[in-house]
């Protein structure tokens, strides 16, 4: 690996998360575009989005795993592919 491309931050407060991490870190700063990319996501049900999904016919390549995270929580994380076969992840907040 010669690299990271970007990295994925699930958060509970996107502006305080944008604060610490672009502000303060300087990652993910608009005007240098080609390195520090961080990804702040912020999604409140997987499960949800993955029910609406399967009602509407759209169930290929769906995975599920649960991540843990600091004071003995979980993250839910779902993948699932898009009609033109793009993995779309589905992360939840941290329970």
């Amino acid at each position: 690996m010669s690299g990271v491309h970007h990295s994925a931050i699930c958060t509970a407060d996107v502006e305080r998360s944008l604060r610490f991490w672009r502000d303060g870190l300087g990652l993910g700063n608009p005007q240098t575009p080609d390195s520090g990319i961080v990804e702040l996501v912020e999604f409140a049900d997987a499960d949800e989005a993955l029910s609406a999904l399967a009602e509407s016919g759209f169930t290929d390549g769906v995975r599920r795993i649960a991540v843990p995270a600091p004071d003995g929580k979980t993250v839910a994380m779902a993948v699932v592919t898009a009609p033109d076969g793009v993995l779309v992840e589905l992360i939840g907040v941290a329970q």
